[in-house]
């Protein structure tokens, strides 16, 4: 019995560090990032003005109006989503910081409050990677839909929450809508897409947006464009494989148990 111990423990031990030093993090990888609107945009029950819908535009407000005139009023004025960049490729580093890829801008313009408006829309990305450092095939592109809803608020004094404008407009989604995970060669990588400026709202803000308190979104100027970077990232960490954790576990206690012997 205690040989077999010995042996379980010598079998473990190599196994693991075996393991270990066969696993590669991939320290670079080559990324391609699409955004894109789904074609899913709600809009409120108003009937005037017009909506325009495009993979890389949402807009709203007066028929022909321009929404980068922030000269106009809110008789003759529109409001915008618009998705500059909508593909962007590089590099991009395991633990190393984000890439910059696509732009969020909010036309934040004033309308009457009879036009039609957003309520909510749903934006596609897609995230290829190929490892780079050391070199690999390429992984399974992610697919993910970020749905938001969006609260086009009245201007008034009283906002109803902290406001730095006379009223900023509440975008809110699901954090969990951001990450992915994969493994690969025995390490965990996390993938996001980070809205800049993205964070917890102010339970006001929730309230007002009709979202539970905690709630996470964005906050936009009112008669601004507001633009948003949008990065990703990939993060790692190691998973030792199953199947080696039992022998390394067997092995220490042989370990335990021939070293109790000897006490």
């Amino acid at each position: 019995m205690k040989k077999i111990l010995h042996t379980a423990a010598a079998v473990g031990v190599s196994c693991f560090l075996a393991s270990a030093a066969n696993a590669s993090l991939v320290t670079e990888w080559e990324f391609a990032v699409t955004a894109g609107f789904t074609g899913a945009a709600t809009f409120d029950a108003d009937t005037g003005g017009t909506t325009i819908e495009t993979a890389t535009e949402l807009s709203w407000g007066k028929t022909g109006g321009d929404y980068t005139d922030t000269t106009q009023n809110s008789t003759n004025s529109r409001s915008a989503l618009v998705i500059t960049n909508p593909a962007v490729s590089g590099s991009l580093f395991t633990n190393g910081g984000p890439a910059v890829t696509s732009t969020l801008t909010h036309y934040n313009n004033t309308i009457l409050r009879s036009f039609e408006s957003l309520l909510g829309a749903t934006i596609n990305t897609t995230f290829a990677l190929t490892p780079k450092v050391p070199a690999g095939e390429p992984r399974e592109t992610i697919d993910r839909d970020i749905t938001f809803s969006f609260i086009e608020t009245p201007n008034k004094e009283d906002c109803g929450f902290v406001s730095a404008s006379e009223c900023d407009d509440i975008f809110v989604l699901n954090p969990a809508d951001l990450t992915d995970t994969f493994i690969y060669n025995d390490f965990v990588y996390t993938t996001r897409v980070i809205p800049v400026g993205l964070g917890p709202l102010s339970d006001g803000a929730c309230t007002v947006a009709g979202a539970e308190t905690g709630c996470f979104g964005l906050q936009t100027l009112e008669g601004q464009a507001n633009a948003f970077g949008v990065l990703v990232d990939i993060t790692a960490r190691a998973v030792p494989v199953p199947a080696t954790l039992a022998l390394f576990g067997l092995g220490l206690i042989g370990v335990a148990v021939t070293r109790r012997r000897k006490v």
